[in-house]
């Protein structure tokens, strides 16, 4: 048996790593409900996607 992930090709591109990560997992968001912006780096095996989050402040100071 084989999964969707099996015939993937290996981005060549940040865009396509992207594209791939946004069409397999959730769209995440900030505690507003926003996007969250999403950041690529590249090194020389592949991309890596990640979501940065501002820093919580706690209510109480």
């Amino acid at each position: 048996m084989t999964s969707p992930q099996d015939n993937l090709t290996p981005p060549t591109t940040p865009e396509e790593a992207l594209a791939i990560v946004r069409s397999h997992y959730a769209e995440p968001t900030l505690a507003d409900g926003s996007p969250a912006p999403m950041h690529v780096e590249e090194f020389d095996i592949g991309y890596l996607v990640y979501t940065e989050y501002p820093d919580t402040t706690d209510a109480s100071g």
